[in-house]
């Protein structure tokens, strides 16, 4: 699984495949859909007329149009969107003209083709995205897994029962990417580290209507329509909620999505299609309709009901991942990130101008000004009043000009260089240091190399501290995940036995300050313990590796190796004189 994907996509669910396939067939079949791609011109639609989703008060379980599309006080999709941009820069900032123009704005009293301009030499830096992702990455040094509780002697990790161990290395739907719940979770702490808030459903399998009805659990379970998958919504798709005040327990989710599909080669994509599924505690229910853009619904309009029914969770199989407002990274950068944006960007253009300075002709008279009679010193080429644009200009061309001519090229001034150019400079550092990251920010000399040496400590100790908290908040997350699916798949009393760990030791100190630690430890302290030797090399072995890219067998056998390489025998060797250690 890589990046959540945006709000426009259509989401891949249980709930998808049932009603997708008959809703794309009815509006295909709708005689104004067919009028249009008969006759190559738009429909015209009557009052309250779509081509789908069309119903009225008398329809069971039918919503007014602006009841569907009423939004949370708290839904911020346009900030979420400048947000996304501000992070990744690219084609999700200069492909999306109306949030590039939020964010780069035209000046006042500016005209438009030099607005244009400006817009067509904007670059941007992306470092929001950097600093996230290297703070992920160090997130992602102790990852988040479930496990069955530890060895209370080694400190390895028991092994999962069968199904929770396969449920662990892929929680994506059936037939997807393979995603570990590790991955899934540092992607859903990426989302909740640009919109605060990030979701997560939890979904079954799609029953075969072709194949029997499962008569028992057990047949149930042996076709996998039990198997439960993780989905992740992108906060922009969740567009109301309600909760418990006491519990904080969701009491019902709306989640919304807007496309314009293409059933075939001979269609277009003129039509807007609109599709609402709302989760409650027992049921779901679709809505969708479908609507020529020249005749958008109205808020009266009714929509119709198009699929649903009850689910097995017992709750609302939704999960809501947010940070505290002070770990909300996009919302202490996204100010700063757009200011440095537009100021950077001034500069450029100011300094384009300036490389590109005007030749600027200065003469020494006036035209008419000789009269050869009175000022008989006048030359012939002074009283060319043409003279300074009458000429060929070019390598090897000479230019005549009278005795007071002169020629110099004239561009705006760079005093401002300097202090724009600092500005900006302070700008970056201002948006590492919110994120503290400043060593990340530190040119590559050897003064502010020292610097960042010194800053990189400070930056990890305090990064340290969030990665915590942070793993804190994913594994609640998770825990949450964990029972919903459970509750669907019937196991819960063997999940009691099943914990998310992870996320939650950040070493501070960098691998080599460790190396440099461990081999003034082995060599200047007497060694006289095999245990904590042992335990001492394995922890910086894990370090040095990566628990990342060591299996568990690849770690079981470094510990077996460790077992029999350190003994007692083999610690009195390195200090002969040293009484003989004791070997529990």
């Amino acid at each position: 699984m890589g990046t959540i994907a945006p709000a426009e996509h259509e989401l891949t669910t249980m709930v998808d495949r049932q009603i997708d396939s008959q809703m794309r067939d009815q509006v295909a079949a709708h005689p104004i859909a067919q009028q249009a791609r008969g006759s190559g011109a738009p429909p015209t639609l009557g009052d309250g007329n779509l081509l789908s989703g069309g119903a009225t008060a008398e329809t069971p379980h039918a919503l007014p149009y602006s009841t569907l599309t009423a939004k949370h006080p708290e839904y911020q999709a346009d900030y979420w969107r400048e947000c996304r941009a501000l992070y990744a820069g690219g084609p999700r900032l200069f492909l999306d003209l109306i949030v590039f123009k939020r964010l780069f704005p035209r000046h006042q009293f500016e005209a438009a083709d030099v607005y244009r301009a400006r817009m067509e030499r904007a670059f941007y830096i992306a470092y929001p995205g950097e600093i996230i992702d290297n703070l992920l990455a160090g997130f992602a040094s102790d990852p988040i897994r479930l496990t069955a509780g530890t060895d209370d002697k080694t400190g390895d990790e028991h092994e999962l029962p069968d199904w929770w161990a396969e449920f662990a290395e892929d929680v994506s739907a059936p037939g997807g990417e393979t995603c570990p719940i590790g991955t899934f979770a540092v992607e859903w702490l990426r989302e909740a580290m640009q919109t605060r808030v990030a979701w997560a459903l939890v979904d079954l399998p799609r029953r075969d209507p072709d194949a029997p009805a499962p008569q028992s659990l057990l047949e149930e379970e042996q076709a996998g329509i039990l198997d439960p998958y993780v989905c992740p919504l992108p906060a922009e798709s969740v567009i109301d909620w309600e909760e418990d005040e006491d519990t904080r327990e969701l009491r019902w989710v709306l989640c919304y999505w807007r496309s314009r599909p293409r059933a075939s080669i001979q269609d277009t994509r003129e039509f807007v299609t609109e599709r609402w599924v709302l989760w409650t505690a027992t049921e779901w229910a679709s809505y969708r309709c479908t609507w020529n853009p020249a005749r958008p619904p109205k808020p009266e309009e009714w929509i119709a009901r198009d699929g649903g029914g009850p689910h097995k969770f017992g709750t609302v199989p939704i999960v809501r991942l947010e940070v505290p407002e002070g770990m909300y990274a996009m919302g202490k950068m996204h100010s700063i990130a757009k200011e440095h944006f537009n100021k950077r960007n001034a500069v450029a253009w100011a300094e384009y101008k300036s490389l590109f300075a005007d030749l600027y002709e200065f003469l020494g008279g006036e035209a008419g000004a000789f009269n050869p009679a009175m000022s008989p010193a006048a030359s012939e080429a002074q009283m060319d009043p043409d003279r300074a644009t009458n000429q060929t200009r070019g390598q090897g061309w000479t230019q005549v000009r009278g005795k007071d001519d002169s020629a110099m090229y004239v561009g705006p001034p760079t005093e401002g260089f300097k202090i724009a150019l600092e500005s900006c400079a302070e700008l970056m550092r201002e948006l590492h240091r919110v994120m503290f990251s400043m060593a990340l920010s530190a040119n590559m000399d050897s003064a502010a190399l020292q610097r960042s040496g010194d800053s990189k400590e400070k930056d990890q100790a305090s990064i340290a501290v969030i990665l915590t908290k942070c793993g804190e908040l994913v594994r609640d997350g998770v825990a949450r995940l964990r029972d919903l699916v459970a509750r669907v798949h019937g196991n819960v009393e063997e999940a009691k036995e099943v914990e998310p760990t992870g996320g939650q030791k950040f070493d501070a100190a960098s691998i080599a300050a460790t190396i440099t630690e461990a081999v003034e430890f082995l060599n200047g302290v007497p060694q006289r313990s095999p245990t904590l030797t042992k335990r001492y090399l394995y922890k910086l072995y894990k370090m040095v590796a990566g628990v990342t890219d060591l299996s568990p067998e690849d770690l079981e056998a470094i510990r077996k190796e460790l077992d029999s390489a350190v003994t007692a025998e083999s610690l009195m060797m390195t200090d002969p004189n040293a009484p003989p250690p004791v070997d529990p």
